[in-house]
């Protein structure tokens, strides 16, 4: 389902990054490793589509990335990627219901109560209290705003998860729980492609890939 085939890409401030290939089969779940810093954020930004490769090309669906104008990869990123950023970039003056639901409606996809009961469900499974929907990102815990980051990345039921240090603020117990509560709830459809420096994890992906980038 995907394919990166010799990405390289050039920064104004920072040496060209060149990018090892990457598959990833449907259903497929990899972890790739590599210390940080290295370049998985970019990976993952260049497989999105938020970046564009200054060499190389990236297939995903028997499409290159080449071939998808700016507003096709806004559309694939709302209809068949989830991203859960580092960051988690939620929208501060949305509360956690709005924010989950953003993708859905920049998708133009309906609130039904099947998906307000899909949205229930998702939450329950990765044990966020309900009630942090109706709350701001300002008025949650770190733990609580990666939850929700991670059932928005999760409602549209996206082909492709794309995770960068989904868990990089908790403890490693803590982490390694909610990572299996996560592959846990992936249909046999969906595939994930997390980046981690994390160890003791490995156990719940398919493949671990571990990537040298070369700065050069």
């Amino acid at each position: 389902m995907l394919r990166a085939e010799s990405l390289g890409i050039t920064f104004k401030e920072r040496p060209p990054l060149r990018l090892p290939p990457l598959s990833l089969q449907r259903g497929e779940k990899v972890l790739i490793q590599a210390p940080s810093g290295a370049g998985k954020s970019t990976l993952l930004n260049l497989i999105a589509g938020i970046l564009r490769p200054t060499t190389g090309d990236i297939e995903f669906e028997g499409v290159w990335h080449s071939q998808r104008s700016d507003r096709q990869l806004d559309q694939l990123r709302a209809t068949s990627m989830g991203l859960v950023f580092q960051t988690f970039n939620l929208v501060d003056y949305l509360n956690g219901w709005d924010n989950v639901t953003l993708p859905l409606r920049l998708a133009k996809q309906g609130i039904t109560p099947r998906v307000r009961q899909t949205i229930q469900d998702i939450a329950t499974d990765l044990q966020l209290p309900l009630s942090c929907l109706r709350r701001k990102p300002n008025q949650l815990s770190i733990g609580q705003q990666q939850r929700v980051a991670l059932v928005r990345a999760l409602i549209t039921q996206p082909k492709l998860i794309l995770a960068d240090e989904p868990t990089s603020a908790l403890d490693p117990d803590a982490s390694a729980a909610l990572l299996g509560l996560i592959t846990r709830r992936l249909s046999p459809e969906q595939s994930l492609l997390l980046v981690s420096h994390q160890q003791g994890i490995e156990s719940l992906f398919d493949r671990v890939q571990t990537l040298e980038f070369d700065h050069a």
